[in-house]
């Protein structure tokens, strides 16, 4: 029943409120419909074991996982404990006690699909089972459809079918109840639930008081939902005793009704009247206080305000019901919970909420948020306001909800925005990421980038034991979609057993391998590759080469997407990040010109070799060699060759030959003479320049040609020197 609509006859009011009913459920179903649209990205994290607690919960009458500990043995017992030595869930269980109705639906409906009941799939399919995520993505969006229904019925209390559609709209798709709450059995969507159910309660309570008694029953179960929620139950029941003292005694009589049975639970369970989840340790003033504050208001991959900037409304709103004179008791409430809400989040270490999208520790509390736009709303439809007010504000209200709308969309339908979390570095061990204005989580994959790999510098320290030594690199998606990678291994570089068998491998001449991934790159997890290095008889400060990495993306019609990586590996006397530059490759500056260019060797390339004061190095065909720049610019590259293979000569080495260089601008030929420098412009993208070096006669083995020679190498051609002319500053000298 609407507010503008209480002065309406009985049978009329009683008409209403059937349609608005009738409305409520019609908003259900199709909150629920457009959340099954999207079921490609689904998330499991936290709530990787509630569908398998609400199975024992259906099927062994209890909340215990020992039955699945095959499973959680695989998952290294991520989110469970043991309780008596039995295993269950460390998150609360209000969340698969919440999932047993749609839970036994699935039941029914399993055995016509898959041929078996929910327990009997459930130990047969770990959580990463592409059907348990939809199982939990069904669930939940069931679940948050629910409270969008309720959200509904409190905007009809104060606007028209219209306006508290747009409502639902915002609170469905411009908000975390649709990238986070929806996409998993997170404790989020039960405890919005319940807090939706009972801020409608109260607000009905101010024209019938005896409805407040019940609030206490949605309000204590967001508690078994939630623990945070303890922050609603402690002041709205200060709320009840203030303003309807009357019937706080009912109110506390069936809050204690659900309060009870949990302790009992909690007693029989774990010897304690709260789970260890509820632990009030878990909370404390942390050092990073001041920068959750700001962060979980304006972070920009966790700011309220940056994801759903439709929030920036609720000044406005607040500002609106005060020159209204609409502000209540019941409003001090609300902005209350909202205020020591956002303090507790702040005070957690892990403010961000770990690997998530966007500020998931507000979600809880966004039926309160979107308490205030409503009135935004009321002044857009207000027939008494401005018209240009009412424009200004409804076309402002309009951009922000699409923008907001827009954003979470991007939550539920890029897999690359989870994947952020990971890529290219852990978020929870490097928070700092959370500010980083170039990164942002809701835009990643929509820039060029394809992959992420770290380290991209590897240092064999010579202090460890020089023989294969053994590194990893983290390699994760930057965008969506299937990504093939290829990688060349120089000489002395090669996959671990535990990591080759991903990898077609051939090898290469030079000594180096060529392995494509067996399998495209997808989804929202990092690919750990373990590489090993031999650093045998290595000299201090002595060059390795660098890994080449080539991401490709097929794209619509013939244009793949491809980027270049290149991860550096040197050898110093001490763990160092400094990337060293071989010194047998010379960086000749332009004056006057600024900023980076340096050149590195890779697969095809051979180590250094000295005689006296002569030094030269070898290269097969084709060799590869790698140059970085910070700009578009022509650089000018010299080689001054050394040997040069030319068949049919007793020994395989002549004066003269033909070499072809393969780069950006195409390809290249020379005329190569022993001892004579041949030099000739290339043009160079920013970042890593792939150059390749191919002698037209190929490579020889010495071995084959000289009876008894001890060098069975592929070799082509040996260069004294190699130069690199082009805009850098004049005192780089390495990386």
């Amino acid at each position: 029943m609407s507010a503008y609509e209480s002065s309406d006859p009985i049978e009329t009011k009683f008409r209403n409120l059937m349609k608005t009913s009738a409305g409520a459920v019609l908003v259900v179903i199709a909150v629920f419909a457009l959340y099954l649209v999207r079921t490609d990205n689904p998330q499991i994290a936290d709530p990787m074991w509630a569908p398998y607690v609400t199975a024992s919960l259906l099927y062994d009458g209890d909340p215990f996982l020992d039955e699945y500990a095959h499973w959680i043995e695989h998952q290294d017992y991520f989110a469970v404990i043991k309780a008596d030595d039995r295993l269950i869930s460390f998150f609360p269980m209000g969340v698969p006690i919440l999932a047993v109705l749609p839970s036994l639906i699935l039941d029914i409906v399993l055995p016509q699909l898959q041929g078996t009941t929910l327990q009997e799939f459930l130990l047969t399919a770990p959580p990463n089972d592409p059907t348990v995520k939809l199982i939990q993505l069904i669930s939940a969006s069931l679940i948050v459809a629910l409270s969008a229904g309720v959200i509904y019925l409190i905007s009809r209390e104060y606007l028209p079918p219209a306006y508290a559609l747009v409502v639902v709209a915002v609170y469905a798709f411009g908000t975390s109840a649709y990238s986070t709450a929806s996409r998993a059995m997170w404790q989020h969507g039960p405890s919005m639930l319940m807090v939706s159910i009972s801020l409608l309660l109260l607000i009905k309570a101010q024209r019938r008081p005896d409805l407040i008694r019940w609030v206490a029953l949605p309000l204590a179960a967001a508690y078994i939902m939630r623990p945070t929620n303890v922050i609603s139950v402690v002041i709205v029941t200060l709320y009840v005793l203030l303003r309807y003292r009357k019937y706080f005694v009912h109110y506390a009589l069936l809050g204690l009704s659900l309060a009870i049975p949990f302790i009992f639970l909690n007693m029989s369970l774990y010897d304690n009247w709260l789970p260890p989840y509820y632990s009030a340790n878990r909370l404390h003033l942390s050092p990073t206080f001041l920068e959750a504050l700001l962060g979980n208001l304006i972070s920009p991959s966790r700011g309220l305000l940056i994801f759903s900037p439709i929030f920036l409304f609720l000044p406005v709103g607040i500002a609106i019901r005060i020159i209204r004179k609409k502000w209540m008791s019941l409003d001090w409430t609300i902005l209350i919970i909202l205020v020591l809400h956002w303090l507790t989040i702040s005070s957690f270490p892990h403010w961000w909420a770990g690997h998530s999208f966007g500020p998931r520790f507000f979600t809880d509390v966004l039926p309160y948020a979107i308490y205030f736009l409503i009135s935004v709303l009321e002044e857009i439809h207000a027939p008494d306001q401005c018209l240009r007010i009412r424009g200004a504000l409804g076309a402002t209200f309009a951009i922000l909800a699409v923008v907001s709308i827009a954003i979470h969309s991007r939550g539920v339908a890029s897999a690359a925005t989870l994947g952020w979390n990971s890529v290219p570095l852990n978020v929870d061990k490097q928070p700092s990421r959370l500010w980083d204005w170039t990164d942002v989580q809701f835009l990643r994959g929509t820039g060029d980038d394809l992959l992420a790999v770290s380290p991209s510098h590897i240092n064999v320290a010579t202090d460890a034991a020089p023989e294969k030594q053994e590194f990893y690199l983290d390699t994760g998606l930057m965008t969506d979609g299937p990504v093939d990678v290829t990688m060349r291994f120089p000489n002395r570089v090669s996959p671990t057993e535990q990591t080759a068998w991903l990898f077609e491998l051939d090898p290469l001449p030079g000594g180096g391998q060529i392995g494509t991934l067996r399998e495209s790159l997808i989804g929202i997890g990092n690919l750990r590759l373990f590489i090993e290095i031999d650093a045998t008889d290595m000299t201090e400060e002595a060059i390795l080469r660098a890994i080449e990495l080539v991401a490709t993306q097929n794209g619509r019609g013939n244009n793949p997407r491809q980027e270049t990586q290149i991860i550096t590996v040197s050898i110093t006397p001490e763990q160092s990040d400094e990337i060293v530059r071989p010194h047998d490759i010379a960086i000749h500056c332009i004056p006057t010109t600024s900023g980076e260019l340096y050149a590195l060797f890779g697969a095809g390339w051979y180590d250094e070799e000295t005689a006296g004061d002569s030094s030269w190095r070898w290269a097969a065909s084709p060799a590869n060699f790698y140059v970085w720049t910070d700009a578009r610019q022509t650089a000018a590259l010299e080689i001054v060759p050394s040997s040069i293979y030319v068949p049919g000569t007793s020994d395989g080495l002549g004066r003269e030959g033909v070499l072809r260089v393969t780069g950006p601008g195409g390809e290249t030929t020379l005329v190569l003479q022993t001892g004579d420098p041949a030099r000739f412009d290339m043009p160079l993208q920013p970042g890593w320049n792939t150059l390749t070096f191919e002698l037209e006669a190929g490579h020889f083995r010495p071995t084959d040609l000289i009876p008894g020679h001890y060098d069975a190498r592929d070799l082509s051609f040996s260069i004294d020197a190699l130069s690199l002319s082009g805009q850098c500053a004049p005192s780089v000298s390495q990386p």
